[in-house]
């Protein structure tokens, strides 16, 4: 019996009687095991679904987006901190790294959350003189090469073909093969190859495999999941309803009923033949010109409720999409009403998620900056010590990096804020749970803050200009001269 025979068969549904124990089964020997995380991600599709372009799911875009951009804002920076305080040499250097790629950090979390999986490759780059996190696409990820003691890569190999522009309306499509080992990184070029490119043996100076970010990685697996891998299917059903319901909208036209006693008579009242009344565009009609009782004109328009059962299969869909995703509701942008969770439950929950996430992606972030440090004290000729990785420690970054870390959590903030989705009470109560090392005081302390930050942007946002030509209208109003005023105290023309 095969194995989907095997399982298949355990549900009445596929013909044959139904069991008491649908999802245990009869040992079979041997079991099977695969060890060779074989199976990619399906980047063009994830990755067009969220940015709005593929077809077929363009209309489930705008649900792709908004939750997976604030949780990557809400979640943060990682903040490494040399455990030695008066080692400023290694802290120095962690400052240098995090700034140097703090644009790279939400890119990282994002196309985890998209993908499944983000590859970086920490290495020096001799033609900037800087050090480099290389972006490796998981579907050029051919093939991971597992040691069946340890249970760990030892090698990684990718297989990618490059689609080069070499001049004007001119392209060329090269193949690049890699095998990155942990003390050793082979290059071999086939195909178009430019002239400046050849084949290469070097030395791995980060010491380690690319490394990967796996999104809800099952135990010993190397990929992970999208965040979109349990609900693809409902997001291409909402799609599917909501494209008949604007199809429906925007294809009907409304419908003219016209009696008349004769043809001939009406068409040519109205500035019309039998040759041209095709051509009439009932939408933009302004008036029909009727003679007598005889003659009368009315409109059919789409029945009301013509699309209710597509809106409300719609509606039951977005929450399957939301309650199936896993993620916290109130990363979705709107407030949940009903019987959904309270507000309070909700930003418990929000907060909850994005630590999980954060542990998550721990180990693969000290491995990153592990590899970053072995790559700059090669080049920078310094030795590194040992450092603990935290969130948004804010005491322990540049402030540059603390610049990055605020304006990230205002961002999400805003979002919630005019979403209607948290009052200023659990806007403070977020900001104590994400920095509790900043003692933001008493809520009407940090309140009255808030306050004065408005205050201060508005001024901020005034033209100088502007205020001087209010300055110079209350120095003339001031100067005016009774005279100058008429019977009622307006001013004269």
């Amino acid at each position: 019996m095969s194995s989907t025979e095997h399982w298949y068969s355990r549900f009445s549904f596929f013909g044959r009687k139904e069991h008491d124990e649908p999802t245990r089964g009869a040992p079979r020997r041997p079991g099977n095991r695969d060890m060779t995380a074989s199976f990619q991600s399906n980047e063009p599709m994830l990755r067009g679904m969220y940015h709005g372009n593929y077809p077929g799911l363009q209309f489930a875009s705008p649900l792709c987006f908004t939750p997976v951009n604030l949780l990557v804002q809400f979640m943060g920076y990682p903040t490494p901190k040399a455990i030695d305080s008066a080692d400023t040499v290694t802290q120095a250097a962690l400052d240098y790294i995090m700034l140097t790629m703090a644009d790279k950090v939400p890119r990282n979390h994002r196309g985890s959350f998209i993908t499944g999986n983000s590859w970086r490759w920490p290495r020096f780059d001799s033609r900037t003189n800087s050090l480099v996190w290389e972006a490796i696409p998981d579907m050029t990820v051919q093939d991971i090469l597992i040691d069946v003691m340890s249970e760990n890569p030892f090698a990684i190999l990718t297989d990618e073909m490059i689609k080069l522009s070499t001049g004007e309306n001119q392209i060329i499509n090269v193949q690049r093969k890699r095998r990155f080992e942990p003390d050793m990184v082979g290059v071999r070029w086939y195909g178009q190859k430019p002239a400046n490119v050849k084949d290469y043996t070097a030395r791995n100076v980060a010491g380690m495999l690319p490394i990967n970010f796996p999104n809800e990685a099952d135990e010993g697996d190397v990929r992970g999941w999208s965040v979109f891998a349990r609900i693809i299917r409902d997001l291409k059903d909402y799609h599917d309803s909501d494209y008949r319901i604007s199809e429906t909208l925007t294809k009907f036209r409304p419908k003219q009923k016209q009696r008349v006693k004769n043809l001939a008579d009406w068409l040519a009242n109205n500035g019309l033949t039998t040759e041209t009344l095709s051509d009439l565009d009932i939408a933009n009609n302004d008036f029909v010109v009727n003679i007598g009782p005889d003659e009368e004109t009315d409109f059919d328009f789409l029945p009301e409720g013509a699309t209710a059962a597509l809106e409300k299969a719609l509606e039951r869909k977005y929450w399957k999409v939301v309650e199936g995703s896993g993620i916290p509701e109130l990363f979705w942008g709107p407030l949940a009403t009903g019987n959904h969770a309270s507000t309070d439950t909700q930003l418990q929950q929000a907060v909850d998620y994005a630590i999980a996430k954060r542990k998550e992606f721990d180990n693969p972030w000290k491995a990153l900056l592990v590899g970053s440090l072995r790559v700059l004290s090669v080049a920078r000729g310094e030795t590194y010590k040992d450092f603990s990785l935290e969130w948004n420690r804010l005491e322990a970054v540049s402030p540059a990096m603390k610049s990055k870390i605020m304006l990230e959590f205002a961002q999400t903030l805003n979002a919630f804020i005019t979403s209607a989705s948290c009052t200023e009470k659990q806007a403070y109560e977020l900001w104590k749970l994400n920095f509790p090392e900043s003692q933001p005081g008493t809520f009407e302390e940090w309140q009255e803050g808030i306050k004065k930050m408005i205050v201060h942007k508005q001024a901020l946002g005034e033209s100088y200009f502007d205020g001087l030509d209010s300055l110079n209208a209350s120095k003339e109003k001031k100067d005016k001269k009774p005279e100058d005023l008429e019977e009622g105290g307006e001013e004269a023309k």
